[in-house]
Order: structure tokens, then C-alpha cells, then sequence
């Protein structure tokens, strides 16, 4: 039995039918508010360089016309024919202007009259409504060109439309005239106001989808929920201002740009540490993946242990890819194998290793590391051993058959849920204790950033997945066999106080 007091069924992710939630919306708007941003302008740019592209000017000449049937005087000096049928016959010529232009006839004439072998404009007629006039229309790109095609249609027409009709008498009211600029206006910003919406909208729909499929986990009743554990403390987001000097931004108490609300919660911890523990010393820290700040964290609840009066050992268990040392600006010197170094705390020491290749799996044995832990046990007051990712490999389990507990550290709503319940699980296998998790990176707000120099920067960024992390020296190059990082002992510690050295806190995290 193990005394997590969790149920025997397996922890596993809610596998229930996706829920809308305005509140998760908006916080996957305002984590994705740059890419929002970015996604409206990208529409607003394509339509602009779309509507550019096809937009085409089209220049137009007019012509208009009255029209009436043969004028015969009566007795009385009235027309012979009303206006009614004047009106009529206007009607009856713009329903068969189509059909006119249509003809072998009216398109040879106007071909002929102009010198060309194709008619290059568009024309057509209108009737002007409830008059007796009609309007005969060129449409083209060629202003010029536009205008003679008007000029021979109205050479041509009037014979043809008689020959159609019979006798009427048409009389142009409105000379053509040449067209100054197009007729046509464009529509950029409209169609730039559509394309940033569309934008706007296709990342608006990214949120929401984001929001409800990709699950993590967030608030402390995520972990109760989902994990059936306890959410023993959390730590806040971390920022730095930007100086123009170099500055001590490693994320550790003792940093006096740290901010008080870090290094309250990080009091709250510690109290919480201490009294379920217990009787209980020897713990171990771990989390999903690297870059979720367990080292942060182990390095954080030891050096607060310590200044509460307590004697503290860290021991480095990531064996691959050391970095309690350069988190605490400790130099390593030559020294090879396993050895402890004291810190600028009389009782805070940390226990480190040197090792290489084949050599890493002499000492990830239960009976050897059971062997160190029973050795120097008696001189503490509590042990904390800060293990790679339960996620990634194995040593984590090796080193719980050694603890007594173990605190599980989760960077807030970064890791998959499903991630996190398997590695939760698999730890959980080994009936380890787990006193509880740590919400590294926590916001109350409805927020999605974890820190410029918190999380962030030097998080996941230069240090995290890496150079340092488990890029190039980590699970990528040398991968299982080697161990997932070369040895960093002479060459990257006892490094100065400064930005780099402060991003390597996170290093392994």
C-alpha cells in the first residue's frame, strides 16, 4: 500500500464531451493575444495586396437619346402617335439592343466604322425609366478606345434599329465625352477591413478550439480533480527589470530582485513541507518534463529549510545534466565521482556527481544510492533529491525506492493533461507517498504568460529545451545510451552572478 490515498482506478484525463468555458476562452485570447494580433494583421495585408492586384479600372462613356415613332400632323396639330408609345418604343429598343449587338450585322458595321478587327469595350443600353429616353453605355479599360467604340455604335445603330423596328426618329440630348478616370472605384478598404476580420476570426476560432481540446493542468482544482492529489503550495510568476548593467537574475530566495510574493509562497511551502513530513527526511522532487522548475523549487524549499534552522542536503539526481551547483553559483572544481559541497549556508550542502557514459548507471543502482543515503542521513535534518523528469526517464522511480515521499512540481497550464496523468501514474507505481504538487508559474489572472525572465526566457527558451536542457547534450545527440547530457562539472560551473548563469536555475527544470 503507499499512502497517497488516491484510488486504485487508474488517473486518467476526463475523456468527457467538450465544454465551452468563456473564462478559458478568454484566457487562451489573451496567452494568444500576439498571435491574434498578428493573424489580423496578415488578413488585413493579404486582402490589401489582393484587392490591389485584381482590382481593374473601368472607364465609361454615355450617350443619351430621345426616341418617337414618324411625326404626322393631324387636323387638330396633335401627334399622330402618343407619348405613351414613344416610351414604349424606347422600352422595346433597350429589350433588343442585346439581340442588335448580338447580330453578324451591328458587330460588322461597328468593326468597320472603327478599323479594328475586335471590339475591345462593352456596350449596352438602359432605358430611362418612364421617359422616352434611352442611354447607350461603353464600358473598357482604354478610355480612348471606350470612346470611339460609343462613337461608331451610334453611327450604326439608329439604321439597324429602324430596319428592326420600323420608322422612328432618334435624337441625342447627351454628347459622349472621353473619360477622365474610371468609373469604377476601389474597394482596399473594404476588402482590408474584411480580410482583418477574417484574420481576426480564424484566430479567435483557434482559441476556442484550443481551449477546449488542449487540456492542462491550471488551477489547484485541476490537480484534485484530475489527479486526486493535493496542491501543497504554488509559486508566482517571476519578472526581472531590464537594467542596463549585468544583474543577479538566477530565481533563488537569497536574490534580493526576487520578489516578496515569490519568496512568501515559497515560506508557505516550506511550512507545509515540514509539517507532513513529519518524522519523515528524505524526499524527492520531480515533475512531468524539463522546464517545469523543480529545481527552482527543490533549490528554493531547501534554502528556506535551511535560513528556518533546519540542516539541509540537495542531492543532484539528474546525473546526466547537473545543475543544483550553477542554480547556487557553487564551483565543482576538479573533483570527480560523488562529493559534497557546502554552500554559503553552514547548514545547506549539496551532494553532486561527476560521472560519464557507462559510469551513470553504476550509480543509478537502488543499493548504491540507498548506500549514500544511509551514509550522511544521520546528519540531516531533511534530504531533498532533485530527479530528472519522471516523464522522460526511469530515474525518478529508481530514486523513490530510496524516499519517503516525494513532491511533484507542474509548470501551470503548459503540459498536456495526459502527459501529466501518465507520469503522475507512473510514479504513483512505485507506491511512493506523494504529499502533494507544486503549481510552479502560477497566475490567479486570467493569464497565459509565465514570466519574461521567470519561465520564459530562460525557461523554455535559451536554457530549458536547449543548449543546457535536453536539446544538444540532452535526449536529442546521445539520447539513453550516454546518458541525456554531457557532463557540465569543470565547465560550466562556479560561473558569476549574471543573466546566463541565472537561466542556468532552470537548466534541467
Amino acid at each position: 500500500m503507499n499512502g497517497n490515498n488516491v484510488e486504485n482506478e487508474k488517473i486518467m484525463p476526463d475523456e468527457g464531451q467538450a465544454q465551452i468555458d468563456i473564462f478559458e476562452i478568454l484566457r487562451a485570447v489573451i496567452k494568444f493575444r500576439w498571435v491574434c494580433i498578428a493573424a489580423c494583421l496578415a488578413g488585413a495585408v493579404l486582402a490589401f495586396i489582393y484587392s490591389y492586384i485584381s482590382f481593374k479600372p473601368v472607364y465609361r462613356s454615355t450617350a443619351t437619346f430621345t426616341v418617337s415613332t414618324e411625326n404626322d400632323q393631324t387636323i387638330t396639330g396633335a401627334s399622330s402617335y402618343s407619348f405613351y408609345y414613344n416610351r414604349l418604343t424606347a422600352e422595346q429598343l433597350t429589350d433588343t439592343f442585346p439581340y442588335l449587338l448580338g447580330t453578324q450585322m451591328m458587330t460588322d458595321s461597328i468593326k468597320q466604322e472603327m478599323g479594328v478587327n475586335v471590339i475591345s469595350s462593352n456596350l449596352s443600353m438602359i432605358a430611362v425609366e418612364k421617359t422616352n429616353m434611352f442611354t447607350i453605355i461603353s464600358d473598357g479599360s482604354d478610355p480612348v478606345q471606350v470612346y470611339n467604340t460609343l462613337i461608331a455604335a451610334i453611327k450604326c445603330y439608329p439604321s439597324i434599329a429602324r430596319y428592326v423596328i420600323g420608322n422612328i426618329e432618334i435624337s441625342m440630348i447627351t454628347e459622349p465625352q472621353i473619360a477622365s478616370k474610371p468609373y469604377n472605384t476601389s474597394s482596399f478598404k473594404k476588402l482590408t477591413l474584411i480580410g482583418a476580420a477574417a484574420g481576426l476570426a480564424l484566430a479567435l476560432g483557434y482559441c476556442v478550439l484550443y481551449s477546449i481540446f488542449r487540456k492542462t493542468i491550471r488551477t489547484k482544482a485541476d490537480v484534485k480533480r484530475y489527479l486526486r492529489s493535493e496542491t501543497i503550495g504554488t509559486t508566482p510568476l517571476v519578472y526581472f527589470k531590464k537594467y542596463k548593467e549585468e544583474i543577479d537574475t538566477r530565481i533563488i530566495i537569497d536574490n534580493e530582485k526576487i520578489s516578496p510574493s515569490f519568496k512568501e509562497e515559497i515560506r508557505i511551502l516550506r511550512n507545509t513541507v515540514v509539517e507532513k513530513a513529519g518524522s519523515k527526511k528524505t524526499f524527492l522532487v520531480t515533475s512531468t518534463a524539463p522546464g517545469e522548475g523543480k529545481t527552482t523549487v527543490c533549490v528554493n524549499l531547501a534554502l528556506s529549510l535551511a535560513q528556518s534552522g533546519k540542516r539541509i542536503l540537495v542531492i543532484d539526481g539528474d546525473l546526466r545534466n547537473q545543475s543544483i551547483c550553477r542554480s547556487l553559483d557553487i564551483d565543482t572544481g576538479d573533483k570527480a565521482g560523488c562529493f559534497i559541497l557546502k554552500t554559503h549556508l553552514d547548514n545547506f550542502n549539496v551532494m553532486c556527481f561527476n560521472v560519464r557514459g557507462g559510469d551513470i548507471w553504476e550509480y543509478l543502482q537502488v543499493e548504491k544510492i540507498s548506500g549514500m543515503v544511509k551514509s550522511v542521513i544521520d546528519d540531516y535534518d531533511m534530504i531533498l533529491i532533485d530527479t530528472p523528469p519522471c516523464g522522460l526517464v526511469s530515474d525518478a522511480t529508481i530514486f523513490s525506492q530510496v524516499c519517503d515521499g516525494a513532491i511533484y512540481v507542474i509548470l501551470q497550464d503548459v503540459i498536456r493533461l495526459s502527459r501529466v496523468c501518465t507520469s503522475f501514474e507512473n510514479l504513483l507505481a512505485t507506491d511512493i507517498p506523494i504529499i502533494g504538487c507544486v503549481i510552479n508559474g502560477f497566475s490567479s489572472e486570467v493569464s497565459g504568460s509565465y514570466g519574461k525572465y521567470g519561465y520564459g526566457k530562460y525557461g523554455y527558451g535559451k536554457y530549458g529545451y536547449g543548449k543546457y536542457g535536453y536539446g544538444k547534450y540532452g535526449y536529442g545527440k546521445y539520447g539513453y545510451g550516454y546518458g541525456y547530457g554531457s557532463h557540465y562539472g569543470e565547465k560550466d560551473a562556479g560561473q558569476n552572478k549574471s543573466k546566463k548563469s541565472s537561466s542556468h536555475d532552470n537548466s534541467k527544470n
